[in-house]
């Protein structure tokens, strides 16, 4: 990445070339390798060394999602940084470079170099910058951008392997150096929405009501049966770009996941209602899809499932005898989500960190007014907004990073049962 490692790659190349002249004059070197070849035409930052690690049919589409999965792989194992090896995981076999490890998160056909991405991507504004893009100087270095640590939006969080003696990791760009840096885009990512959608769940006809994002009504989808207790719940639990729509039928204590194509993808026996256990969502493992869980009211504990079944970690948090309502959210520079509460008898967020210190403490929102606490993404910011649903007007009241109103949007019927859920659904 720095200066001084060009140089020394110029003069290994210099001293390789010296030794295959010297070997040539006396008669005892062949063709120098192909790869080597073109390790010594780059006097970059990554070459292509000796071995071409993994070779694949085609470049792949992927969501923002699956980039991120991807690359979170490689920082949760700790890749040691070399041009000289390959690291191999269900991602594939790609070089242990920086280079190599945003073609390995891109699903690209082969390890790429710094100088070779054009034909794989474009030149995007800063300003435009989303999770899974990435930032490039040719010939010296490339990362993945996650996010921005600040609200000026000049020091990009990303993911990167950097030099020798490093591994995998995720960090913070001072505005300086990121300044030197070009914002590009995969040609072949999935792009959905920005933004999350609002929608309820009408209870009184046990459907889903999802809102479009210019306001119209994007989807109306029946769904579970309230009769039996179910609870509308959103994640992401398969290959596609949207979430699934899901209830956790208190009457079984069991979550029912519909696909995409509109059947039951999945049912899962999980928590015990009977303890008071209310379902919750969130991105708690190195997996492509979100966990189950559940907050057992009668303990004041988050119970979160492991993608093999297994029970990934309880997390005591809150005071139910404060009215806590369980939620979950991203809040800081982490791979994972946040688990939080929303104490009722005090208008306020309660948000624990991944240390399980307090992170946070918001007021908002007025429950003599019936605010129903829910959290979504809805501004061009790393991490997730705060808002409430007012059920004495019908309405979602999100707030902005900064601490103002963000937005407040009329939707759904509460006389009608609605209860408010959030996801990505166009």
């Amino acid at each position: 990445m720095q200066p001084r490692r060009v140089r020394g790659l110029r003069k290994t190349a210099l001293l390789f070339a010296t030794l295959v002249a010297t070997l040539a004059g006396a008669g005892l070197a062949g063709p120098v390798p192909g790869a080597m070849a073109a390790a010594l035409s780059n006097g970059g930052d990554d070459v292509q060394p000796l071995f071409d690690c993994g070779s694949y049919d085609a470049n792949q589409q992927l969501t923002r999602e699956q980039i991120r999965q991807r690359a979170q792989s490689w920082v949760d194992a700790s890749v040691p940084y070399s041009q000289s090896s390959c690291y191999s995981n269900q991602y594939g076999s790609y070089r242990q470079d920086c280079s190599g490890f945003v073609s390995m998160a891109w699903g690209l056909t082969n390890s790429r170099t710094t100088r070779d991405f054009d034909p794989v991507s474009h030149a995007i504004a800063r300003a435009d910058l989303l999770p899974g893009d990435a930032l490039i100087k040719p010939d010296v270095h490339m990362a993945l951008f996650v996010g921005w640590a600040d609200a000026a939006h000049t020091q990009p969080i990303v993911q990167e392997e950097t030099e020798p003696g490093s591994w995998a990791k995720q960090d913070t760009w001072s505005a300086s150096y990121a300044s030197g840096f070009t914002p590009i885009r995969y040609d072949n990512v999935i792009e959905s929405s920005r933004y999350q959608n609002l929608g309820v769940y009408r209870t009184s006809e046990s459907k889903f009501i999802i809102r479009a994002a210019n306001g119209s009504i994007l989807t109306q989808v029946p769904f579970g049966d309230t009769t039996k207790g179910d609870i509308p719940v959103v994640g992401h639990f398969e290959n596609s770009a949207y979430d699934n729509l899901a209830v956790y039928r208190a009457s079984e204590s069991k979550f029912i996941i519909r696909a995409a194509n509109g059947s039951i993808l999945t049912q899962v026996p999980f928590g015990d209602t009977t303890k008071g256990d209310v379902p919750v969502v969130g991105h708690f493992e190195n997996s492509a899809y979100d966990n189950l869980a559940v907050y057992r009211k009668s303990t004041g504990t988050f119970i979160i499932r492991a993608a093999n079944g297994s029970v990934l970690t309880q997390v005591p948090f809150g005071d139910t005898g404060k009215g806590d309502i369980p939620v979950v959210g991203h809040f800081e520079n982490s791979a994972y989500d946040n688990l939080a509460v929303y104490r009722a008898s005090e208008n306020k967020f309660i948000i624990r960190a991944a240390n399980g210190s307090i992170l946070t403490q918001v007021p908002f929102g007025d429950t003599t007014k019936g605010d129903i606490p829910v959290v979504g993404h809805f501004e061009n910011s790393a991490y997730d907004n705060l808002a409430v649903y007012r059920k004495s007007e019908n309405k979602f009241i999100i707030r902005a990073a900064n601490g103002s109103i963000l937005t407040q949007v009329a939707f759904g019927d509460t006389t009608k049962g609605d209860i408010p859920i959030v996801g990505y659904f166009q």
